[in-house]
Parts: structure tokens; sequence; C-alpha cells
């Protein structure tokens, strides 16, 4: 579409859309404009919303009949929600929709070809009956929310569009500052970056003045007990890789972490090696939020690997403490003395099963205590960010949190568990770091002294390089011993 009288431009600016938006937009929507687009934006720059503009204007035009968006769940749930801000008709497709779609299509026929815009969870998408569909239904615009996050199945299903079908539009949109994902193959594709010296107004005024985040590495020592535990766990995780199978190096690799989360993560971890070394059951023998893979059981492991496990198991029926959440819990008892009622925490653990965990630790501080995570249905996940956004309190939030929030008004960020991996703690990161923010934001990174090497520091040298290469400056940088 053309726009040579500046129609579009009025309506979009008129509509709150910032110049950055709007170049975007108009470039993308253009007939001579790339097949191939990538967005590659700072997080909080508004990518969901100026998405869902292209997608109404390209429809509005009749260039769009057929419109494809793929996301992690919790940004499909929030596109659903823009695009009917703009008046656009779109369908979140799960499994029981799918069927619902199949049951009224007519034989022979695939249930895309009606037109609409879909919007598909991306691991959904990629599951081979849903996936094969999809690539054999000729889209006008095909839309790939987060792609640099994406690895495995995920990716596949990506490149699977980019190489598939040139005659439609793609757009795929990135997080700045995230690792180059190798395992995207895109060439010819037309970059746009939103830096932060991009986001001004229309007056040329920065919108956005990043504030330096001070982290606050919290050490503490391990008692006999916890230090003997996780000798055990070390030693089992050696004879998994010894005698296991070909999926005992990412099993034992999972276990070894949960051992550094939380007693309640580990004992979830090895109960469900137990289970399907003493069953023969395929399946996963973890619960983190983050992982998608499963590991194969080898029944050579259940001689030499079992005791070990009833071993471990033993050991943290009679395990007295746990160092960890109780430095926790006093540093936040001593805080809420001093800060303002509505005062904002958020604990972020990558586990399902920390959450009630923590949650019950923190009862005796008679704070508002909310948990955020993937079993939730959407509806409860958002109501529970207003509660917390109005009232308060604390948030104990699983990687679900790294898609399609913003806590701006966050005081403080826990990293129950450490983030040892670019991407996503910059992901974690920039739930917080939005246009809102009026205050330098507290990081609090929990450490056992044994760990000191490879997990606060870490963190630190990560945010940190971000920061100089976005905005030019680093972190503060404190440290503490329990």
């Amino acid at each position: 579409m053309n726009d040579s009288g500046g129609e579009l431009e009025r309506d979009l600016r008129e509509e709150g859309f910032l110049p950055f938006q709007v170049e975007f937009i108009k470039g993308f929507v253009q007939d001579d404009s790339p097949r191939t687009h990538v967005l590659r934006a700072t997080p909080g720059s508004g990518v969901s919303r100026t998405v869902a503009a292209v997608v109404e204007v390209l429809r509005r035009s009749g260039e769009a009949k057929n419109v494809l968006i793929l996301a992690p769940l919790a940004i499909a749930h929030q596109m659903v929600f823009v695009l009917k801000e703009r008046a656009v008709v779109s369908q979140l497709v799960d499994r029981y929709r799918y069927r619902e779609l199949e049951a009224n299509t007519t034989s022979g026929h695939l249930p895309w070809e009606r037109g609409g815009a879909f919007v598909l969870g991306i691991d959904f998408a990629k599951q081979e009956d849903v996936r094969s569909g999809l690539l054999a239904t000729r889209w006008d615009l095909v839309v790939v929310m987060n792609s640099s996050r994406f690895s495995g199945g995920r990716s596949e299903l990506v490149n699977s569009f980019v190489s598939h079908n040139r005659n439609y539009r793609l757009l795929l949109t990135e997080t700045l500052m995230s690792a180059e994902n190798a395992s995207l193959q895109i060439s010819d594709a037309a970059l746009t970056m939103w830096t932060f010296a991009d986001l001004r107004s229309w007056d040329g005024e920065p919108l956005f003045s990043p504030l330096r985040p001070t982290v606050r590495t919290i050490f503490y020592s391990l008692t006999a007990e916890e230090r003997q535990l996780r000798v055990r766990v070390s030693s089992m995780a050696d004879l998994m890789l010894l005698k296991g199978s070909a999926g005992s190096s990412f099993r034992s690799a999972l276990i070894q972490k949960a051992a550094l989360s939380s007693p309640a993560v580990l004992e979830s971890h090895v109960r469900h090696l137990r289970n399907s070394l003493v069953r023969g059951v395929n399946e996963p023998v973890f619960e983190d939020e983050a992982v998608e893979e499963s590991v194969d059981t080898h029944s050579e492991e259940i001689a030499d690997v079992l005791p070990r496990v009833v071993e471990i198991l033993q050991s943290l029926e009679e395990l007295g403490h746990d160092t960890k959440l109780e430095v926790l819990v006093e540093e936040l008892r001593g805080r809420s003395q001093f800060a303002p009622k509505n005062t904002q925490v958020c604990i972020f653990t990558r586990y399902l099963s920390n959450v009630a965990y923590i949650e019950a630790a923190l009862s005796e501080l008679a704070l508002p205590i909310f948990g955020y995570h993937g079993s939730l249905s959407f509806e409860t996940r958002d109501m529970t960010l207003r509660e917390f956004k109005q009232t308060g309190g604390v948030l104990i939030g699983t990687p679900l949190l790294s898609d399609g929030v913003e806590l701006p008004e966050v005081d403080l960020l826990v990293l129950y568990d450490v983030l040892d991996n670019r991407n996503s703690l910059l992901q974690i990161y920039g739930r917080f770091d939005r246009f809102a923010r009026t205050k330098p934001l507290e990081i609090w990174v929990l450490q056992a002294e044994e760990d000191a090497q490879t997990g606060g520091l870490k963190v630190v040298q990560l945010l940190d390089e971000m920061l100089r290469e976005q905005a030019g400056l680093g972190v503060q940088s404190v440290e503490s011993t329990e």
C-alpha cells in the first residue's frame, strides 16, 4: 500500500504512536518494502502495539486477509488483547480451539484457509500435525514475536517459514542486546533497531533515560548438612554420566542445578528420577518452566543410581535448615520495617515448586504474597498482576514473568535462582526497566560462598556488559555477607 498523502502518519500520530514506531509501520506496509523485516527493539518500546498496528493497517487495506502470529504463550495472550484494542478480530488457537476449527472445516481443506488473524503459542504451533498445516497454508502476513529466544523445534519452525514461501510478508521481532541467535537462518532482511537513542518524542526529546541499577550480592554459608547433601548429589550425577543413557548428561546437569535452588526443587527432581528408574517411565525429571526437553530413562542406571537416589531423599527428610531461604526471610523482614507500605518486591525463580515453598516461608512477614506461574490461567495471572500493582507486596514468579509483563514500579528484584544466560537475564531485567520507571531498580542475588565464582559475580558481569553496550552505563555492585 502507498501513503503519498501522509494520511497514515497523521492517523497514527493522533492515536499516540511515537516517531520511531510510525516510521517502522509506514516502511513495512509500503508496496516496495522488503518481504522480510527484523525489528530488534529495546524492551518496553511498544513492539506489541506496533505489530498490532501493522496487522490492522494491512487488513484494512485488504493486503493481509490471512495473518499468522507465533509467540511465547504469554505474549500470544497479550497480542490478542492488543489486537482487540485496534478492532482486529483474532483467534487464540490452542489444541481445543484447533479441534473446533478442524470440525468446522470441509474435508480436504485446512482450518486456516477461511482467513482471519490467528495467534498461536509457538510450542503448540511446532507440533507436527499443526506445523504441517501452517506451512501448507497461503498466508499474507506471518509475525514471529521474540524470535531471538527460540531454539530447537521453535527455531526449526521459524526457519521453515523463512525458507518455505516468499510470497508473504514476514516480520520477526527480537530483543535488543540479546545474543545473536545462530539457529535462525535469516538473510536479505531489512533490519530495524530501536536503541535508547532512538526512543524520542515528536519534539525530539529523549523518552527514556536509563537508570543505573544496584546489584547486591548476599553471601551466606551452607551448613555441614547442606554441604554433605551437595556432595551426594554431585556423586550421583557423576555416576549417572558414567552408567546412564544418552539423556543422562542433560538430566544430571538439571539435578545439580536443582540442588543449587532449594530442597523443595531438588526433592521434586529426585522423586521424578526415582519414579522413572523404578517404573521405567519416560517422563520429565524436572519442572523448570524455562526448559522444554524431556529425557529418556535407561534400565542400566537402576542398580547403581537408585541407592543414591534413596540416600538423597533420606538426607532431604533429615535436613534441618535451608540457609538460603532463611537469609531471604530475614533480609526481607529487615527491609519491610523501613519500606513504604505499598513497596513492590519481585522474587524470580526458575522452578514452579519454589513458588509455594517461598510463599509459605514469607507468610510470617504479614505482607501480601502473590504467585505467578504457568499453572495459572491467563485471567488469574492478569488479575494477580493488577492486585500486586495496586497493593504492593511480594510477587513470586517463574520464567513466565519474562513474557509480556511490565513491572516498572517494582522496587526490588530478588534473583532466587541465578541466571547465567544473557538472553534469559535480559528478558527478566527488561520487565522492570520500562519507560515508566522513575527510580533505579535494586537487585539482590542470593549466593552461597561455595559458588562465589559462578553465580552472583556472573550476574553482575552480564548486566554490566548489557547496560554498557546499550546505554553507556554499568551497574553498581554491592556485596554483603550473612
